[in-house]
């Protein structure tokens, strides 16, 4: 077993944004949306800090959380005539916060475990609190993931052999050729006759 490593740390803080789509802005001809061209960027701010820490040599930890807000966030809202369609819009904010957890474990040289564990909480301004987060991604509001790996080596017989590559797969690429003749051979040609 080696010595622990001191935890590396990171926090971030960054802001972004989303311009809107040609289709959000410029759609007329679509049954289904309109377009509108007075639409902003959605916004969003962010921030997040996580910890990685190996306390030995087979075994690494991390931790990270995050928060996040979105502010004019576009959509096609329907409009008032239900028989137009939905007009793109920004509406509403977004917000989440989240946990994810991951460990690895080297059992030897032939087995490594690992696992991780993510939680966010999702809510919208426009729409209820949501466990299962909100609409259209559905994102489950829990995650956890164990995965068991075997690291072996496998008698490699004849017939699974990689085969030599053919001639055709390792000659060089065609030159490409001028296809038009140079005017001075053209010269030339006539010069000397049939």
């Amino acid at each position: 077993m080696g010595r622990p490593v001191q935890p590396d740390r990171q926090a971030d803080v960054w802001p972004g944004f989303r311009a809107p789509a040609f289709v959000e802005m410029y759609a007329i001809n679509n049954p289904a949306v309109l377009g509108n061209p007075n639409l902003k960027p959605e916004t969003t701010d962010t921030w997040e800090a996580a910890v990685a820490w190996q306390p030995s040599g087979s075994t690494q930890l991390g931790v990270n959380v995050y928060q996040f807000q979105m502010n004019d966030v576009l959509r096609f809202v329907p409009n008032s005539d239900a028989t137009t369609g939905s007009t793109a819009q920004n509406t509403g904010q977004q917000r989440g916060h989240g946990l994810e957890l991951e460990a690895s474990w080297n059992a030897s040289s032939a087995v490594r475990l690992s696992g991780n564990y993510s939680y966010q909480r999702l809510t919208d301004a426009n729409r209820a609190r949501s466990r299962f987060g909100t609409a259209p991604q559905n994102l489950p509001a829990r995650r956890l993931a164990l995965r068991g790996r075997l690291v072996g080596q496998r008698p490699v017989e004849s017939h699974c052999r990689p085969q030599p590559r053919s001639r055709r797969h390792t000659r060089p690429h065609a030159q490409l050729r001028n296809l038009r003749p140079d005017p001075d051979q053209r010269a030339q040609r006539k010069a000397s006759g049939p």
